[in-house]
């Protein structure tokens, strides 16, 4: 999985000045909602990506990702630079408690691990009725001020040493590291905070009673596309599968592997060998949605085969057995109304059981 690295955004002066309690030169000195308040952490910045044309840009901070008892913690805190006619942030309102799913209009913190592969989704209270996070509020809009937000999640695996944060819309900040404990000093949640006035307190009761936290966690894909030998490798929790073109295997409407394909098997193979665990290799036969569903069905079928068996002699793992299958136009990877979507349907997959 591919992740933008937005740790040195934007909001660099903006940090600066509120963060640090520092103002321009020349500008009136007022007095800072920092004051006596020092070595405020700052693990990443960011511009809040809104679906709203006519709002003002919110930036951010993520200060920490840290484990509690019970959970894992993140600190984080939005402002504006200018004014504007209200605040909702980031957070989902109550009616959407179930997986706070993202919308066309938000996507709710998560906290993605892409190493174990696993996304975790804010905890809900034990009525299922809101997030175990800040509130949805709209504390009074002044420019410059940041408000600090919180969020729950289950707790991490031991070994998860950083993890990505997504926010908005698609601000993905990776690497913020995962420490312990509390940031203090912890103030009621319940009303607006700003950022120098203390860190959301988190209710170890709550967290206690937090239903079903299973729910909270779900697998990640990692794809990542090799250009050179038109292949795409996608990798989950429990499967590895190498996407193979089939344009450039096949000629249109063809099942007969072309002089070309060879290098791109060659691949997959060296794949297999490197990462394969053993066992049943899955090779399966996809198309796009165009022709009928009999001859894709068949096509698919024939092309999977061919594949099969260019790929055999190439594996050099010991004990793999193999299933053959088309699938046709059924499991579609992309949208089939474009011809970039019709180009990454036309493919055969290439499954086993990884290593790890």
């Amino acid at each position: 999985m591919s992740v933008p690295d937005r740790r040195t955004g934007r909001l660099v002066a903006l940090v600066a000045v509120l963060a640090a309690g520092i103002v321009p030169a020349g500008a009136a000195t007022a007095p800072s909602p920092l004051a006596g308040t020092r070595n405020i952490p700052v693990a990443a910045t960011f511009d809040v990506v809104t679906a709203y044309e006519n709002h003002s840009p919110a930036h951010g901070i993520v200060h920490a990702v840290r484990r509690v008892e019970g959970a894992t913690v993140l600190y984080w805190s939005e402002g504006f630079a200018t004014e504007r006619a209200s605040f909702n942030g980031a957070q989902p309102e109550p009616s959407m408690s179930d997986r706070w799913k993202p919308t066309e209009l938000f996507a709710p913190p998560a906290l993605l691990d892409t190493v174990g592969l696993k996304a975790y989704t804010t905890l809900v209270t034990e009525d299922g009725g809101s997030c175990l996070c800040t509130p949805l509020v709209a504390p009074r809009d002044e420019a410059g001020t940041m408000f600090v937000f919180y969020n729950v999640y289950p707790p991490l695996p031991p070994e998860t040493r950083t993890v990505s944060v997504r926010i908005g819309l698609g601000t993905v900040i990776a690497d913020v590291p995962v420490t312990v404990g509390p940031l203090l000093p912890a103030v009621d949640p319940a009303n607006p905070i700003v950022l120098g006035q203390g860190w959301p307190r988190v209710d170890p009761a709550a967290v206690a009673a937090a239903p079903d936290k299973d729910r909270s966690v779900s697998p990640l894909q990692s794809r990542l596309e090799d250009v050179a030998d038109h292949l795409t490798t996608v990798q989950a929790p429990a499967q590895v599968s190498v996407e193979l073109s089939t344009d450039v295997l096949f000629a249109v409407d063809s099942a007969v592997l072309n002089p070309a394909a060879q290098a791109t098997v060659a691949r997959a193979a060296a794949i297999v060998n490197e990462r394969a665990k053993g066992g049943t290799i899955a090779v399966t036969g996809h198309t796009d949605n165009t022709g009928t569903d009999a001859h894709n069905d068949v096509l698919s079928l024939q092309r999977a085969q061919a594949v099969r068996a260019a790929l055999a002699p190439l594996v050099t793992v010991a004990g793999v057995t193999y299933t053959v299958e088309g699938h046709g136009e059924r499991e579609p990877v992309a949208d089939n109304s474009s011809d970039a979507g019709r180009q990454a349907n036309r493919r055969v997959a290439v499954a086993f059981a990884p290593k790890d």
